[in-house]
């Protein structure tokens, strides 16, 4: 599937399905009027990663969420700002619940 982003969310996105796997979890692209921004789900859309590129730092804007993802019925659980990669994909796994 291909999503109207910036270079570097394209580019993360390509990241961790290599690394994690394609079918291990879900683009979410509740924001796409926004080149910057990606969801990544788990596979019963229970748990959300938002992610945002910041480009002025070289790094994340992290946000988890919880609860039913596609409607206002979710918990945020907590944010992270200037994650790098190392500390995004430890975040991603631990929160998407992906055994690696």
């Amino acid at each position: 599937m291909e999503f109207q982003k910036n270079d570097r969310i394209k580019s993360l996105i390509n990241h961790l399905e290599r690394k994690f796997g394609v079918n291990r979890f879900l683009i979410k692209d509740f924001w796409n009027s926004d080149y910057e921004a990606i969801g990544f789900a788990n596979a019963s859309e229970t748990k959300l990663v938002y992610v945002s590129a910041q480009e002025e730092h070289n790094d994340f804007y992290v946000a988890l969420e919880s609860g039913d993802i596609n409607t206002s019925e979710y918990t945020p659980d907590n944010e992270y700002n200037h994650m790098d990669l190392t500390n995004l994909e430890l975040i991603f796994v631990k929160h998407l619940g992906l055994a690696i």
